[in-house]
């Protein structure tokens, strides 16, 4: 893995950011520790499901709490092998984003002016302006840009295009906006962290938004044909749903190879190009994280196994 925050943009984007202890478990040593020292990760609620740690099936399992006389929670799953598992209360800790942190961190790696208000809680926020060009612009952090409700969120930024918007890991299509675009820069790779917080490569930012500047003014120059208006939207559906039926894929391969590890080097093997832990876990993590993608799996194994005794039940038995 070459960068640690990969995962945690992944997460960023995700309805409800949670990231349990099978999840850290894919980070290098030390960079939980780092970002939970941070604020960046905040401890959340317990998760109520966990893998069986007791066998190689994989299975994941509703948590059983049961309270003693002395008081004391114990925690139990089933296991078709040992039919009852006991589980360490560790084993369901999970980890939220800690926004109010990451927002700080970004205006002071930004070296923002004013003080980062809260827009739309968990979704939208200003974190200050910048001189930029000889004009003052608000810097924004965005999140949910593919969500149903995108329409109610961006109409809190303004029509004029002005600001610089910063999203996790994807540009959305140009009509999410309610007048002229802005200049939308995608920050995953252009932030790291260190003992100190956040880092922005500040040269690096400076072209992103410079070149989202140019795009902007060549969409806005001149008004397009309505053939050109189509063309250019199903040209990004394409290259959304290319993203998407590559998700598929790498969600296919985990189930498949049972790990993120082994589905990573199954995909590698089985092509000519390179896939990364960080690729497969992002795909896992955009269907819903481990949790419900082995319940999805379990799902269709039930329907497949009813299928098969519907089928097998107008079978006649020869002797």
């Amino acid at each position: 893995m070459t960068d640690p925050l990969e995962l945690l943009w992944v997460c960023l984007e995700t309805d409800a950011p949670r990231l349990t202890v099978a999840d850290l478990g894919h980070w290098p040593p030390g960079v939980v520790q780092q970002l939970i020292a941070l604020k960046l990760l905040e401890r959340t609620d317990n998760s109520t499901q966990v893998v069986c740690p007791n066998c190689d099936r994989g299975h994941v399992e509703e948590v059983m709490p049961r309270r003693g006389r002395d008081g004391t929670v114990r925690f139990f799953i089933r296991c078709p092998e040992a039919l009852k598992v006991e589980i360490p209360e560790t084993l369901l800790y999970q980890w939220t984003i800690g926004f109010e942190s990451l927002v700080q961190w970004l205006a002071e790696a930004l070296t923002l002016k004013g003080r980062p208000a809260v827009i739309v809680p968990d979704r939208l926020w200003r974190l200050g302006k910048t001189l930029w060009q000889g004009v003052n612009r608000e810097v924004i952090l965005i999140r949910g840009l593919a969500w149903p409700d995108v329409r109610d969120i961006t109409r809190h930024i303004g029509p004029h295009g002005r600001p610089i918007v910063l999203v996790a890991d994807r540009v959305p299509m140009t009509n999410v906006w309610p007048g002229k675009p802005p200049a939308v820069v995608v920050i995953s790779h252009l932030v790291t962290v260190d003992d100190h917080g956040l880092q922005v490569d500040a040269a690096d930012l400076a072209a992103r938004v410079n070149e989202a500047d140019q795009y902007v003014a060549k969409f806005m120059a001149a008004p397009a044909t309505e053939v050109e208006q189509k063309l250019a939207i199903r040209r990004q559906v394409k290259a959304e749903r290319k993203s998407e039926l590559e998700d598929d894929v790498l969600v296919a391969a985990y189930l498949e190879f049972g790990s993120i590890r082994a589905a990573a080097d199954g995909l590698t093997n089985r092509g000519d190009r390179k896939v990364t832990k960080d690729k497969v876990y992002g795909a896992v993590k955009r269907a819903g994280g481990i949790h419900a993608v082995a319940r999805t799996e379990d799902s269709m194994s039930v329907h497949r196994s009813v299928a098969s005794q519907h089928r097998d039940s107008g079978k006649k038995i020869v002797k």
